[in-house]
């Protein structure tokens, strides 16, 4: 299993490089919720940092941390993921800021509700902040929550008992598949069976 990820890391055609988005189908118990509600298989998403020659990856999970990518990837449904990179190249000054903020949001505890404070933090939320707040990127336009497929019973019971059965359905919400979905972002690389940008929205 090891070998097998190595070979999916080692396959880059491109190394990834500080500030690369890459998304994949994670194997959590909200994963499926995330999948029907944004209809695209991209349920997780996080951002690559490179720290003395070593690539890893800065996700919102149980809290925002850093992650080998190897291991990240092998977390991953059928270890598939999608990398995107931005299409104008990232100023030193961009990155350096961007750092900042990933800094300021380190250590926040995930986020069940999906809400737009930076108390909690969910996986996209974390991305579209650092890009945002410290390259000057929006990424794109936040939606609101009842804009997504939250009509299956199931979905919307769980999100009512995360806001403890007032949920606020106008709250900013930003999905890994709408990053996937950013004009500004381009493919690097997929290893998806399918093509991927068929899983954008």
């Amino acid at each position: 299993m090891l070998g097998l990820v190595w070979f999916f890391v080692a396959a880059f055609a491109e190394s990834p490089q500080n500030g690369d988005i890459i998304f994949h189908t994670s194997q959590s118990s909200q994963s499926i919720a995330v999948q029907k509600g944004t209809q695209s298989p991209y349920s997780h998403v996080g951002i690559i940092v490179i720290r003395k020659g070593k690539t890893k990856v800065l996700e919102a999970s149980r809290t925002v941390r850093l992650v080998d990518l190897k291991t990240w990837i092998k977390r991953g449904k059928n270890q598939e993921y999608t990398l995107m990179r931005a299409k104008e190249t990232l100023s030193d000054d961009q990155q350096k800021k961007m750092r900042a903020i990933g800094n300021r949001l380190y250590g926040k505890a995930y986020d069940l509700k999906f809400a737009w404070s930076d108390d909690q933090i969910y996986c996209s939320e974390l991305v579209w902040k650092i890009y945002k707040e410290g390259a000057g990127i929006e990424l794109i336009p936040p939606q609101n929550m009842d804009q997504y497929n939250f009509t299956d019973p199931a979905i919307k019971k769980e999100l009512e008992r995360r806001w403890k059965g007032s949920v606020n359905w106008k709250e900013p919400v930003v999905a890994p598949s709408d990053l996937a979905a950013s004009p500004i972002l381009k493919i690097v690389e997929s290893t998806y069976s399918t093509n991927p940008k068929e899983h954008a929205k």
